[in-house]
């Protein structure tokens, strides 16, 4: 019964448009998302990465209720102001992480993104109960100078790590 109700369609980054697209496309665009789906999710959620509000009423005429995307933006020039913009429990914990030989490097090996893969695995089965994309996903992202794995160690041993890709002047996550 759980898994009745819980089935939901999340479009990650949101939809990729040309930006020549007219409104009525876009709206078009959701009705066939919404018709495809209809029957198989009880709600369907797009996680925009842009800036979607010329295509409000699209949204809303295709019954999607929009709201801006929120973005905290920190700027890393000065690492001691961005430190401080962390609450004070963060900070604590990274002091503490710092303090126990806890460090961190962009992973450099095949093996280190087998080693994160099997963290993410674990979680996704205890934690999150979702399915996970193969590790080739993953593996795939790693050769580009615009997408990058960070695994945090201890010691010689990787206990953590997040990938990440850079575009423009931005960092997602």
């Amino acid at each position: 019964v759980k898994g009745y109700f819980s089935r939901r369609a999340i479009i990650l980054g949101g939809l990729l448009l040309s930006d020549t697209i007219s409104v009525d496309t876009v709206n078009a665009l959701l009705e066939h998302i919404r018709k495809e789906l209809e029957r198989k999710v009880i709600f369907i959620e797009i996680r925009n990465n842009n800036d979607y509000s010329p295509f409000i009423y699209a949204f809303e005429k295709s019954g999607f209720q929009y709201q801006p995307h929120l973005n905290f933006l920190i700027p890393l020039t000065d690492k001691e102001t961005a430190f401080r913009q962390l609450s004070e429990s963060k900070r604590r914990q990274i002091k503490s992480a710092l303090k126990n030989g806890v460090t961190w490097e962009l992973a450099k090996k095949r093996e280190d993104v087998h080693t994160f893969y099997v963290i993410l695995k674990h979680l996704y089965k205890t934690k999150v109960m979702r399915s996970l994309f193969p590790v080739e996903f993953i593996e795939n992202l790693i050769p580009t100078s615009a997408r990058k794995l960070l695994v945090v160690k201890h010691g010689d041993k990787i206990i953590g790590g997040i990938v990440y890709i850079i575009f423009s002047n931005k960092v997602a996550y």
